[in-house]
């Protein structure tokens, strides 16, 4: 697939304002623990279609209805696991701001159990 730059940086400007990078903790030990993006989105869910078709990887579920009839059902893209989510933050890092660059870079590490981030993957940081 041909990696559209343009789509990436409009996907890492969606994913800046909408998205975040956590941690999964999934046991006590924090041996199985997981890196997570996610972006959650009211209405359509149109933008998360357009950011999925950018990054090329990761799931969109919903619509979700709220418990208030009178709010808009929500959509949720999520991608889980290091090897799926360390290649979504290197295509989008070039054009993220520095707070979403350090919320995946700790995210990263923290849930590196092969020393990958040992070899800083992102250049220039």
């Amino acid at each position: 697939m041909k990696i559209n730059r343009e789509e990436l940086a409009w996907a890492a400007g969606f994913f800046d304002g909408e998205g975040s990078t956590t941690v999964q903790r999934r046991d006590k030990e924090r041996k199985s623990d997981r890196p997570v993006m996610s972006i959650q989105q009211t209405g359509t869910g149109e933008e998360l279609f357009r950011f999925l078709k950018a990054v090329d990887d990761g799931k969109i579920y919903g619509p979700y209805k709220r418990k208030n009839p009178k709010h808009k059902p929500f959509y949720q893209y999520m991608l889980i696991g290091f090897n799926r989510v360390l290649p979504v933050i290197e295509k989008l890092w070039p054009f993220l701001c520095s707070d979403k660059r350090e919320q995946a870079m700790s995210t990263l590490i923290n849930t590196d159990t092969k020393g990958i981030m040992n070899e800083n993957p992102f250049p220039g940081y």
